[in-house]
C-alpha cells in the first residue's frame, strides 16, 4: 500500500498484512482491524454441558399399563413416534 508521512494511518488493502509498516502486528488469530487499532476477537461460546435439566424428575407411572419409566428411558409407542417423524412416514395409529 501507499502512505503520505503527514497521516499515520494504514492504507493497506489487506486486512491482515499490512506492507506499509503503519499498522502493528495482529495480535493473534481473530482479532479484526478497525481502521485504527486491532479490536478484540469477540464473543466465543464456551462449551455447554449439554445437559438442559440437572434436576432428577422422579419416575413416572404410564396410565394404560401402570409402567414405571425412568427420566431416560422412552416407551416403544415413542420410539416408534420419533422414528416415523424421522423416516417421514405417518404417524401410527393406536386402537384402545
Amino acid at each position: 500500500g501507499s502512505s503520505s508521512s503527514n497521516s499515520k494511518k494504514c492504507t493497506c488493502d489487506d486486512p491482515y498484512k499490512c506492507s506499509c509498516g503503519l499498522r502493528p502486528p495482529r495480535p493473534s488469530k481473530g482479532h479484526k482491524w478497525d481502521g485504527e487499532k486491532w479490536g478484540g476477537k469477540g464473543h466465543k461460546q464456551k462449551g455447554a454441558s449439554g445437559q438442559t435439566s440437572t434436576v432428577a424428575t422422579a419416575a413416572k407411572t404410564t396410565q394404560v399399563g401402570k409402567t414405571q419409566i425412568s427420566e431416560w428411558q422412552k416407551l416403544p409407542s415413542q420410539l416408534l413416534d420419533a422414528f416415523c417423524k424421522k423416516e417421514r412416514r405417518p404417524r401410527p395409529k393406536y386402537k384402545s
